[in-house]
């Protein structure tokens, strides 16, 4: 015969654990919003769905008209069918192609880095660094502060 334990509800804070999909810092004269890349696109895809697109056209409404954007892509060190350079690059243009449609007064510079500027190492001590390598999966959109 078996048992019946007794039920122990646990609350746990959600808060702490819902990522961000953006980051807002300076690097010199830059405003940069860094996009977390997992949130916006599924794995080794490079098209934004509807509320992405809306929440990065958001996040550009304040800018100035005629504000001069570079918008950046870059990946972690794992290979993609269509390479990372190409990958980055098309996340980038998905990004920059969303600001366009709503802020067609903004000069934007498109490019794609693929895994050559990460903020985080890939591997630590020859080990596989998951943190790591999402951190490096990201979007900037970069603009004068």
């Amino acid at each position: 015969m078996s048992t019946i334990e007794p039920l122990n509800p646990e609350i746990i804070p959600l808060k702490p654990l819902i990522e961000p999909l953006e980051q807002e810092s300076t690097d010199g004269a830059d405003r940069v919003i860094t996009l977390n890349s997992d949130i916006l696109f599924d794995f080794g895809r490079h098209d934004l769905s509807k509320s992405a697109a809306a929440k990065i056209v958001a996040l550009v409404s304040k800018l100035p008209d005629g504000t001069e954007v570079r918008v950046e892509g870059h990946t972690d060190s794992v290979p993609s069918s269509m390479g990372n350079d190409v990958l980055s690059q098309k996340r980038a243009q998905a990004v920059a192609d969303a600001i366009t449609a709503a802020r067609a007064d903004l000069t934007l510079t498109v490019k794609g880095f693929g895994e050559s500027k990460p903020i985080e190492p890939n591997e630590k001590n020859g080990e596989d660094n998951p943190e790591g390598r999402a951190k490096n999966r990201r979007v900037e959109i970069r603009s004068a502060a």
